[in-house]
């Protein structure tokens, strides 16, 4: 998969490539050493993050990355687009269940009936 550039993807990166880091790396979120981070690594660096944003009353709940990416298909979803392609899961069904799973229904209250 390829995920074109647009102007909030290019902000991202350059918003990442301005963090410290080791100006030699060939990756975008790196260690001090400029190799990628252990998924070890990655999840200790999350949980101080969400800690922190929880504290600062930044966010209220904790969320994980990959409530990001259902929240990225939902939306797509919602708006029409494929959310297929963009989450590439090997069968729609997957898609569809994981979406499914994240949809909140929507109705409207049932009204007191007035006398007559």
């Amino acid at each position: 998969m390829v995920i074109e550039w647009d102007d909030d993807l290019r902000l991202a990166v350059q918003m990442a490539k301005a963090l410290p880091r080791p100006s030699n790396s060939e990756y975008l979120f790196c260690t001090r050493h400029g190799q990628p981070y252990s998924g070890d690594g990655f999840r200790s660096i999350w949980q101080r993050a969400m800690r922190k944003a929880l504290a600062e009353g930044i966010i209220k709940e904790r969320f994980t990355e990959h409530d990001i990416r259902a929240k990225a298909g939902t939306d797509a979803d919602e708006r029409g687009l494929d959310a297929h392609g963009l989450l590439a899961h090997a069968r729609k069904t997957t898609t569809d269940i994981y979406i499914k799973r994240r949809k909140v229904q929507r109705v409207k209250p049932l009204n007191r009936q007035k006398p007559v």
